[in-house]
């Protein structure tokens, strides 16, 4: 723990759009690992899955909330651990580079580790399918997705209307 906060670490951490996490997981976890979400459509998996584990949780913390989708907020403690640097995945390249210069390491592209357009074989965007599988959420669902993820929102500058 003195290293974390020793004047010389960097502490960084990567958040991105509380909407566009839950789309990622969910195609991750049913395209690419086919891990239990059975054929839950989208919005089957936000009030079944993501609504319901928030809404189960005894503590405040939201800690029995899958690590995909729970609040980032509740992941990495950034109130509690001062970071260096806190990446978007919206400017992750330029970060990445920022990173590097910081701890004074040469920057090498080596490309994108989790690629879903290669294994989905489509060129759609994780922001062009967020845009496709919220238009068949209804404002209810989005509501409750906003109050969840209320703190992401704010602390990391996203706009819960985007989508």
């Amino acid at each position: 723990r003195e290293r974390v906060h020793h004047e010389d670490t960097i502490t960084f951490t990567v958040v991105r759009h509380p909407f566009e996490r839950l789309v990622s997981a969910y195609r991750h976890k049913t395209f690419e690992k086919n891990e239990g979400l059975g054929k839950l459509t989208f919005p089957e998996f936000l009030q079944q899955i993501v609504i319901k584990e928030s809404s189960s949780c005894s503590s405040t913390n939201l800690s029995c909330m899958n690590l995909h989708w729970k609040p980032f907020l509740n992941n990495c403690s950034p109130c509690s651990l001062n970071y260096t640097v806190i990446v978007k995945v919206e400017t992750f390249n330029e970060d990445r580079m920022g990173i590097h210069k910081l701890v004074g390491l040469p920057y090498k592209d080596t490309g994108h580790y989790h690629d879903l357009t290669k294994i989905l074989n489509t060129t759609k965007s994780t922001e062009d399918w967020t845009k496709s599988l919220f238009e068949n959420v209804s404002m209810e669902v989005k509501q409750q997705l906003q109050d969840i993820y209320k703190y992401d929102f704010e602390m990391f500058d996203y706009d819960p209307f985007l989508y």
